[in-house]
């Protein structure tokens, strides 16, 4: 498969913008341009679309920085975009082109590792919220789910059907 790793970047001070990849540069150009200027456009509001935005479209070159014949896949593609992204270093992409799965699994547990050290006492104030089954039992959200399997809220519960049933027969 043929593919193109290219940047973007300002003539003027000559600071990489923007890395990607593509099949055809040509058509690939026009879409920036397309994004950059279509308010209707969902790309609108990048990062990159802004920062092109403000050095004016006629100040960015285009630039194929490596091209080949020999990727086997669009993930492949991906992979040398990361090496470049990695060593152009652009100011105006946000998003990695490529993530290994280990480095995704990394990221996820750093991710819940920081949600719950900045929202730890939120959770165990939470957890400790007070509530009436309909069984007539008192319990705390953490113990919810272990009492509706006990033996001791199903015995309740066909006690209350039973009454119920009683009363509705009366």
């Amino acid at each position: 498969m043929f593919g193109q790793i290219y940047q973007i970047y300002d003539k003027n001070t000559f600071k990489c913008l923007y890395v990607g990849s593509t099949k055809c540069l040509y058509d690939r150009k026009r879409q920036h341009k397309h994004h950059m200027l279509n308010k209707d456009s969902p790309c609108y509001n990048r990062l990159c679309y802004k920062e092109f935005r403000k050095i004016g479209f006629e100040n960015l070159v285009f630039e194929c920085v490596y091209e080949s014949n020999d990727f086997e896949s669009v993930k492949d593609l991906r992979k040398k975009e990361q090496q470049y992204y990695i060593q152009l270093k652009p100011i105006g992409s946000q998003v990695n082109a490529y993530c290994s799965a280990e480095y995704n699994k990394n990221r996820v547990l750093e991710l819940n590792r920081l949600y719950y050290y900045k929202n730890r006492q939120r959770m165990m104030d939470r957890n400790k919220e007070e509530y009436i089954c309909e069984c007539g039992c008192k319990l705390t959200r953490i113990t919810k789910y272990r009492h509706f399997h006990s033996e001791k809220h199903k015995r309740l519960m066909e006690q209350k059907n039973l009454s119920q049933q009683i009363t509705a027969l009366s």
